[in-house]
């Protein structure tokens, strides 16, 4: 019985986790633009200039 809850509590997450993320994703890509394209050296020179 313990393996059917743990096998629905992991669909159920990741289901959950999916909703959230598009719902995220359509209503404020600026929140995620930087997890979807590998830029780090960009974060790096802003900071930087700004102590610089």
């Amino acid at each position: 019985m313990g393996t059917y809850h743990l096998i629905i509590g992991f669909i159920g997450e990741g289901l959950i986790t999916a909703i959230v993320i598009t719902a995220i994703a359509k209503s404020r890509p600026d929140l995620l633009e930087d997890s979807f394209t590998a830029r780090p050296d960009r974060h790096k020179k802003e900071i930087k200039e700004t102590h610089a």
